[in-house]
């Protein structure tokens, strides 16, 4: 139900993860008047989503009338200004958000791929690297630095971070396995197993394709000559 609004950051975390724009939309209209900053930014991304650049800027203006502090607004505007390549406001929105928000790791990571498409990549290995200490478990970021050494002529610390992803993707395994189990006598509806199938599916999927690329990476570097011990 789009007006329940007892869970509504992990409902519209489902639209979007599941394709739905138009009920993340529909969510987001329903939550203006109680959760303002949440609904606009939710009708951001999911604007985003749908091809709508006018409409994730007007949500953009709407959230940062909410609350000027909100360092989601200003990456959601960083990313807007990307994709409409104005890389210089693009920089300033990151750099914004970080001043209100250190911890954002997606902001760091934003920041670096931004950076390294503007050929600053000392800056853009390090903003990489703190997204990757911010959080581990993210293959595109951590894949962005192996590259990002590799290219440096820094192997070996390309090794260290894709090990790191392999020891992190095990110890996630691990703890969904423990979920699952504690789980196991609780009952749910029918769409909700329906649900929960198809998440199990993709993340089997994606779990599948992890092992591949950490796999394919790793062999690269042992075919050029660097022995790797995982």
């Amino acid at each position: 139900d789009p007006g329940y609004e007892g869970n509504a950051e992990e409902l519209g975390r489902l639209y979007l993860r599941t394709g739905q724009a138009h009920r993340a939309l529909e969510l987001s209209r329903s939550l203006s008047a109680s959760q303002p900053l949440r609904a606009h930014l939710l009708a951001v991304r999911a604007s985003l989503m749908k091809g709508d650049p006018d409409g994730a800027e007007q949500a953009i203006r709407l959230a940062l009338k909410a609350d000027p502090k909100s360092h989601l607004a200003y990456r959601f505007r960083g990313d807007l200004n990307v994709l409409r390549r104005r890389p210089e406001l693009a920089l300033k929105d990151y750099e914004q958000a970080l001043l209100l928000n250190q911890e954002d790791w997606e902001t760091h990571y934003a920041l670096g791929r931004l950076l390294y498409q503007r050929g600053d990549r000392a800056r853009a290995t390090r903003a990489i690297s703190t997204a990757v200490g911010l959080n581990k478990g993210f293959p595109p970021a951590t894949f962005d630095l192996a590259r990002l050494y590799v290219q440096a002529g820094e192997s070996e610390k390309a090794v260290g971070v894709l090990r790191d992803l392999a020891v992190v993707g095990a110890r996630v395994e691990s703890l969904r396995l423990q979920a699952e189990l504690r789980g196991a006598g609780r009952s749910s509806s029918p769409k909700e197993d329906r649900q929960a199938q198809r998440g199990v599916e993709a993340d089997k999927l994606a779990r599948l394709e992890l092992a591949r690329m950490v796999a394919r990476a790793l062999d690269r570097f042992k075919l050029s000559g660097l022995h790797v011990a995982l």
